[in-house]
């Protein structure tokens, strides 16, 4: 590169997911928007050992939280999104329940249709780390 003239980044940026979330909700729908209403809700994020090895998570246990971030994957455009962004119908102002009917601009809203489909939640950290799995709630 260079040196005298900044470096562009990229048009997108390749990810590969290195693991899964595994929710106590089967489906989308249902799934509570505020992760208050249901205190005993659970999920486990399952690792995949082929991306991630054991020792990336060395030292996790001894904090309380962690960051966890994400693909809305199931959003509906998500296909229409990525490969034809011209065909996407993303709106820039979604209704919100807390609004009555009001119009709030997407970014911020915590819907999961926007324009880049990555989501983050805090997680609570629970239990020692077993087979490449821990524990988190919303």
């Amino acid at each position: 590169p260079d040196k005298g003239k900044p470096a562009t980044a990229p048009a997108s940026y390749p990810m590969a997911p290195i693991g899964t979330v595994e929710s106590c909700f089967s489906t989308r729908n249902g799934t509570p928007r505020q992760p208050l209403v249901v205190p005993l809700a659970r999920a486990t994020v399952v690792l995949n050992p082929a991306r991630v090895a054991a020792e990336a998570l060395e030292g996790l246990a001894s904090y309380s939280h962690c960051w966890i971030l994400y693909v809305f994957h199931l959003n509906t455009d998500l296909d229409k999104m990525w490969k034809d962004p011209a065909r996407s119908k993303l709106k820039a102002k979604v209704r919100v329940p807390r609004l009555k009917g009001g119009k709030m601009g997407v970014l911020a809203t915590r819907t999961p249709h926007r324009p880049n489909p990555i989501g983050l939640s805090v997680a609570k950290v629970w239990r020692q780390w077993m087979d490449m799995q821990f524990c988190f709630l919303e």
